[in-house]
């Protein structure tokens, strides 16, 4: 072989070189990140699953669940106070008008007896 092409072929091997000694460096450093995720993974799937078998997205629709029929009866049990308020009140207006004409009937009843009494 010539020397042009002894220097061709060596050039070519250490560009060749070079660029796979650059691809191992990635994979080696690639690989770091791959553990590192691995292990926070890890971390993360620990506080969120939990040790009685049952799913945490199960266990949040139960509870979920459970909210919003324990909302719903509050919300009955508001309306229905409500309702009973409404009742009082229309019964408080009542006896307070009833009281109203019984005082304007006694002050009538008690004038008439004065005027009456006086003469």
């Amino acid at each position: 072989m010539s020397d042009a092409v002894l220097v061709a072929l060596i050039s070519a091997f250490a560009v060749i070189s070079s660029a796979l000694v650059g691809v191992l460096l990635q994979n080696v450093k690639l690989g770091r990140r791959i553990d590192k995720v691995h292990t926070k993974t890890e971390v993360v799937r620990d506080q969120v699953q939990n040790s009685h078998g049952t799913n945490l997205r199960d266990d949040l629709d139960r509870i979920r669940a459970e909210q919003r029929e324990g909302f719903r009866s509050i919300e009955e049990r508001q309306d229905a106070a409500a309702e009973t308020v409404i009742a009082v009140r229309k019964e408080a207006q009542q006896a307070a008008t009833a009281v109203d004409q019984k005082v304007v009937d006694l002050t009538r009843r008690l004038d008439r007896h004065i005027d009456g009494s006086s003469k």
